[in-house]
């Protein structure tokens, strides 16, 4: 009987069988290498930055320079209740600040007093809860204070004239500044790693003060915003306008 050839012997043509599953095996390592090949570098490290110096040049532009009175709009949106009205700031160098608020019908919603690091309250006032602690509202009033205090954990470069510092307490909260160029774009104050206080700030293009300050507690779902209106020069003001009777 005559056996019927199937085609060429393998052995005897010396090729190697192929199969489907092993071509796309070379296929999958032909893209893998591609892919690694054309794969984009990783971003370069933070440029190093001097940032005591950057800190010293902030510090200086924006420490008040003469007594000044601004008046301003103001609202609260405190977890969806909402409130409005107008305030003035009083401010006076080195680092003496006024803040009162009112009503549209002119009865007072708050009367504070920041000098140097220490906030003041009125006699017979414990706590004001709309009021960021004193490294954020000085910034909210466009000055750059950490406090004597804090200490310069150190600073980065994050992007095009963008800078961010970082200052340590020993209490273990951390105030974090966003700067644009010398000025101060946003700040956060960090409890436990994460950020529970924020101001934002819209510089203005004729005056220290700023534009818009929002002021946002994101555990207690507060956000004051203060919008400026006017802004003027004055003479030295009396020491009593300080609140010397209460302090926190």
């Amino acid at each position: 009987m005559t056996a019927v050839s199937s085609g060429p012997d393998p052995a005897a043509t010396g090729r190697r069988p192929t199969s489907l599953g092993s071509g796309i095996l070379w296929i999958a390592i032909l893209a893998l290498a591609s892919f690694g090949c054309s794969a984009a570098p990783p971003p370069p490290p933070p440029e190093p930055i001097d940032a005591t110096g950057v800190a010293d040049n902030v510090r200086l532009r924006t420490i008040p320079q003469e007594p000044v009175r601004i008046l301003f709009d103001w609202s609260l949106n405190e977890s969806g209740s909402r409130t409005s009205g107008r305030g003035v700031v009083r401010m006076e160098p080195p680092y003496k600040a006024r803040l009162d608020l009112f009503t549209g019908n002119g009865e007072t919603v708050l009367r504070a007093a920041l000098v140097d690091d220490v906030l003041r309250l009125p006699p017979g006032v414990e706590s004001q809860e709309i009021v960021p602690p004193p490294a954020l509202l000085w910034a909210s009033l466009g000055v750059f204070r950490p406090g004597n205090l804090a200490f310069l954990n150190g600073g980065e470069s994050v992007g095009d004239d963008q800078i961010r510092l970082s200052y340590g307490y020993n209490g273990g909260e951390e105030v974090r500044y966003h700067l644009t160029g010398d000025e101060v774009g946003e700040v956060e104050l960090l409890r436990g790693g994460n950020a529970a206080e924020v101001v934002a700030i819209e510089a203005s293009a004729e005056h220290p003060f700023p534009q818009e300050t929002v002021y946002r507690n994101l555990g207690e779902f507060r956000e004051l915003t203060l919008t400026l209106d006017v802004y003027e020069h004055v003479d030295v003001y009396p020491p009593d306008i300080w609140l010397e009777s209460s302090r926190r």
